[in-house]
Formats: C-alpha cells, structure tokens, sequence
C-alpha cells in the first residue's frame, strides 16, 4: 500500500519527515499497518509520497517523502505517539508552548490558532514588579 499526502504548499523535507519531525504520514502508515482504517484491515504500507498540487505544475508534482522505510517510521512514530501519551496522562505534566527550534521553523510560527490560549503575548509585556492577574 501507498499512502499519498497532496500538498497545495510546500512539502515537508524527507530529512524532516525521517526525523519525525513531520510525522503525519508515519503516523497514517502506523494506522494502516494496525488495521486503524477498518474497511481497509492491516496493510502493508511499501511507499509514502507527497504530490504537490499547487498549480504551478502541470498535474503536481510527485515525490518519496522519506528515506527510511514506512514500517520503520511507522514503528518509530507509533513509540513516540506512545510516551507523549504516556507524559501527558499524568496531570502533574504542564502542556507549555514549546517552538521547534531553527529557522526552518520559522516560518511555521508567524500564526498560532492557540497563542491566544497560553497568553504569552500577555506576559511577554508584563512589567517585572506587576502582579499576574
């Protein structure tokens, strides 16, 4: 089985995906190799591909999107999946705003949906001797 992800923007960089730092389609992969798409039953995923569809190519453009191979990834996700699930079951555990660190990121953060939840632009303006609210 393939598992395709068509992307109207940019495609994350087989590097990224690799390091699960973009683990969507390891993470579809790890569904599909669990049976979690239940018309489907447990496939084999052999290929992750991104098409770029942004209408600058005649049709998109078609591309591997990782190095590794899907299982591994698949398996390596699914571990990671399972010990944040694990850390955020506890509720001594704080769900702080963490940015991925580097200037690929950047570009990522310019908006956040949830900024807004954790009130950093609040704080980031606070006089030290002010008491929080």
């Amino acid at each position: 089985m393939t598992i395709y992800d068509y992307k109207t923007g940019r495609p994350p960089l087989a590097k990224h995906v690799d390091e699960l730092f973009a683990p969507q389609l390891a993470l579809e992969a790890a569904i599909a190799e669990g049976g979690g798409f239940v018309e489907l039953g447990k496939r084999t995923v052999v290929d992750l591909r991104y098409i770029e569809a942004s209408g600058r190519h005649q049709g998109g453009v078609d591309r591997e999107a990782a190095q590794s191979p899907p299982g591994d990834l698949a398996e390596r996700a699914l571990a990671n999946l399972g010990r944040l699930i694990e850390r955020f079951a506890d509720p001594g555990t704080p769900y702080e705003v963490k940015r991925r660190p580097g200037t690929a990121f950047a570009c990522l953060y310019r908006y956040d949906e949830y900024e807004h939840l954790a009130r950093i632009q609040e704080w980031l303006t606070q006089e030290p001797e002010e008491e929080p609210r």
